[in-house]
């Protein structure tokens, strides 16, 4: 994937690198930089956003959805999906790594990496 005409920041500098190309294959950053040329990439225009590294929360209750009371209002599989919502939620706000610190968000983790959930 070859996304293009975006600003840069790595998560290090100080400053954006303005108007560059990322080249992704894979799941990994190949190179980033003006003009880059991959004819059999998708393409995407950026249209001068910004890219950032993915953001991480330490402090997550993906299934304390509704506070410590939940379980008296919710079984076990509302509550599992109102986690999986939630966790959707924050991957769409930016950020690829977070930590549940009060629950058993075991399950949650294999069900994303679990291959009968990709599309």
């Amino acid at each position: 994937m070859l996304i293009v005409n975006v600003d840069v920041w790595d998560g290090n500098s100080e400053e954006l690198q303005k108007g560059v190309d990322v080249l992704v294959e894979g799941n990994k950053i190949k190179k980033i930089a003006k003009g880059i040329k991959a004819p059999d990439a998708t393409t995407i225009n950026g249209q001068g956003g910004t890219m950032t590294p993915g953001l991480i929360d330490m402090h997550q209750h993906l299934t304390l959805n509704g506070g410590t009371d939940a379980g008296n209002n919710w079984d076990a599989y509302v509550q599992g999906a109102h986690a999986s919502r939630a966790a959707e939620y924050l991957l769409r706000s930016g950020f690829t790594t977070i930590r549940d610190i009060a629950g058993n968000s075991l399950g949650i983790k294999r069900a994303v990496k679990s291959e009968r959930l990709q599309p």
